[in-house]
């Protein structure tokens, strides 16, 4: 992750203020290289665009949860010092930043006032679902689902025309019928369409499928490159491994699929590296396995908000293994690490 010194000059390179401002326009691919390109995670990315949209008065409006977001994180961005607001410190920053932003955005601006242009453009609006927590949304047509953790959802401001989001991660909709438009959910292997049904979709960037498991309705799952067409029945699930391009249906039970929005986090004999991945989002920690070989042995459980402690003791009672939880450290920002926990074989 980028740290402060190296975000300061960052935000003031001009390719990067208009790589910025052309985030929406891009294809998903394109954004996810953008945010490997600089190192960006969810809470630096959003940092970055407040400040940027601020100064350039940009008309960008945020989500609900990209404000409650920003306002959450707010307080650990200003230090406190002898029990006093450090409030010189954050407006120093932000004056350095608006100092070094400012001549460019006045020899902008004044090139734009005397050769005005018109330009079409489509906004777009993204909802965020950090790590740690699970997120309810409404879209604009009355559709309704839950982001889990970790998880984005974009969809463009012609939404009621063209009913299409672009989904990293999670996420489980109840999709509302109407006048026969479509609904289409676009993630990086294949697009799902639907008219009205409910269904969870697994997106994972760093995960080794992704997965459309559907609970009522009717759902076909589509790529024209790859030539997949597969046509899904309640309680049953369309897998796609991410390296052998290999696709599969089974039978399942839907709700075991969908139940994590209720807050319960179930493993259903999964190996140990899938079960840590998904407490690592579920917890918002960092896991760290010394002995991959580990990695073989298989776990089955459901925990209703269960203490991450309680279920790594859980764990640890049916595999070989020990764990030690660290002491949260803190940035140079003034922010708290991820809890670490340390992850080896018993001896």
């Amino acid at each position: 992750m980028i740290n402060s010194k190296d975000f300061d000059q960052l935000i003031a390179r001009e390719d990067f203020q208009k790589e910025v401002s052309n985030f929406e326009f891009l294809t998903r691919e394109q954004k996810k290289l953008f945010r490997s390109k600089y190192s960006l995670n969810w809470e630096n990315f959003i940092k970055a665009r407040t400040i940027l949209d601020t100064l350039t008065f940009s008309e960008k409006k945020f989500s609900e949860v990209e404000l409650e977001y920003l306002w959450d994180h707010l307080d650990s961005n200003i230090k406190k010092s002898n029990g006093k607001l450090g409030s010189h410190t954050f407006t120093s920053w932000f004056a350095k930043i608006a100092a070094i932003l400012l001549i460019p955005l006045i020899i902008t601006s004044l090139w734009f006032y005397f050769n005005p242009i018109e330009i079409e453009t489509t906004a777009s609006a993204t909802i965020v679902s950090p790590l740690g927590a699970r997120t309810q949304f409404t879209l604009p047509d009355g559709t309704m689902g839950w982001l889990n953790n970790g998880s984005s959802l974009e969809y463009k401001s012609n939404f009621t025309n063209q009913r299409e989001v672009e989904l990293i991660g999670e996420a489980y909709f109840e999709v509302i019928k109407t006048n026969n438009k479509k609904f289409v959910v676009n993630i990086s292997d294949f697009s799902v369409e639907v008219f009205g049904t409910k269904f969870n979709v697994s997106a994972y960037e760093e995960d080794l499928e992704s997965s459309v498991v559907l609970e009522e309705g009717k759902v076909r799952i589509k790529n024209s490159i790859s030539g997949i067409s597969e046509l899904l029945d309640p309680d049953e699930r369309f897998s796609l491994n991410k390296s052998s391009k290999t696709a599969s249906i089974t039978r399942v039970s839907a709700e075991d699929y969908t139940i994590w929005r209720e807050g319960q986090l179930k493993f259903r004999n999964e190996p140990l590296g899938e079960v840590l991945k998904k407490i690592e989002r579920w917890y918002n920690v960092d896991l760290q396995l010394t002995d991959q070989k580990l990695l073989n042995y298989r776990f089955r459980a459901n925990f209703q908000n269960e203490p991450i402690e309680e279920i790594l003791r859980m764990i640890s009672m049916t595999t070989p293994i020990s764990y030690t939880i660290e002491d949260r450290l803190i940035n140079d920002n003034g922010t708290y690490k991820k809890k670490r926990i340390t992850i080896k074989r018993k001896e």
